[in-house]
């Protein structure tokens, strides 16, 4: 299995990468905890666990592709909407915390974020 920025090339902004490789073993270490042994290393299991990190690592690499694409921006109507952008994410809270959430892998439907439910409920 193949993890992190050695699965997928990933921009080095804010260690998106290094985040994603540890909520894929994080994943793999659930489904492997789960599976039968006579399952682990065999194809389906393999796409289960590829389907099950498909969308955390899509919006990671999204992620990790658009943030420095948006600082670049030289255009001041551009630069003006990034700024309000940023302004909203200082102001509201909320906003603010789904942010940092997805940025650290804590968001609902990945690999930390489903660990982190588990552990809070009795």
């Amino acid at each position: 299995v193949v993890v992190g920025n050695a699965a997928h090339a990933l921009h080095p902004v804010a260690g998106q990468g290094f985040n994603l490789a540890l909520r894929d073993l994080v994943r793999l270490a659930q489904q492997v905890a789960a599976a039968d042994v006579q399952r682990i290393g065999e194809l389906p299991f393999l796409r289960d666990y590829l389907h099950q990190q498909d969308n955390d690592q899509r919006a990671t690499i999204e992620f990790s592709h658009q943030l420095p694409n948006l600082f670049a921006q030289s255009n001041p109507v551009f630069s003006l909407g990034r700024n309000l952008g940023l302004l909203a994410l200082d102001v509201m809270p909320g906003l603010k915390q789904r942010f940092v959430a997805q940025a650290a892998g804590l968001a609902p439907g990945n690999a930390r974020g489903s660990e982190k439910r588990q552990r809070a409920t009795p």
